[in-house]
């Protein structure tokens, strides 16, 4: 499945040569990625980097704490055009969400399942952002989050309060709608009309808020 007249390419940096070869054997064995060039590096360097201009990197970013979190500092390379997949072993729901916050499209864990990796990539390939659930912290007791307010009477009604936070844990408009049992409409509606109460830009701006009002940490 070809999305863009040219092909794109996935890099795998992996020090484990099995792994590699079982994620290959995975995007492989799935027809959505007939079309890309698939290809791995122990430890790509910048001049790899420049050379390849990978459209996404799928990498263990390790112990490295700093912000923003880009490709220029964990790898000495400019890579502003390629998408960021995270694919580490567990941390804490805190860090993924810091990792999301700066860039990255994905935070998935090695023990993943099968069917979520591939969902994970397939989401970032498509122009999503994907949050492995294990980095989702649980709602209240009663299933619903508390609504936002800022003090000056943009408060968000519950409905609009639960639909950015799951677009800030990386859920489709229609993933969303398919979880509040409501219209793909009804949920831009909400979606649209929070940001203009908050003044949010970006999904990056509705993760930073998502964070700030405690609905991820």
């Amino acid at each position: 499945m070809q999305l863009s007249g040219k092909l794109r390419t996935i890099v795998i940096s992996e020090t484990n040569p099995v792994l590699v070869d079982g994620i290959i054997h995975l995007f492989r064995g799935s027809s959505f990625f007939d079309d890309f060039i698939i290809e791995s590096a122990a430890n790509p360097d910048a001049n790899f980097l420049a050379r390849i201009a990978p459209d996404f990197l799928i990498f263990d970013p390790g112990p490295v704490e700093s912000s923003p979190l880009t490709v220029a500092e964990l790898y000495g390379a400019s890579a502003s055009a390629t998408s960021l997949i995270a694919y580490c072993h567990e941390m804490s729901p805190s860090r993924a969400h810091l990792l999301l916050l700066n860039g990255f499209r994905g935070v998935i864990p090695k023990t993943s399942k099968v069917g979520d990796f591939l969902r994970a990539v397939i989401s970032v390939v498509c122009g999503g952002v994907f949050c492995h659930e294990i980095y989702r912290e649980r709602q209240t007791a009663s299933n619903q989050i508390v609504p936002a307010s800022r003090g000056d009477g943009t408060d968000l009604s519950e409905r609009e309060a639960e639909v950015l936070r799951q677009v800030a844990l990386g859920n489709s408009l229609k993933e969303i709608a398919v979880l509040l049992q409501i219209s793909t409409k009804t949920v831009d509606t909400y979606k649209t009309r929070a940001n203009q109460k908050l003044n949010l830009n970006s999904r990056a701006d509705i993760v930073r808020y998502a964070i700030q009002s405690g609905w991820m940490t």
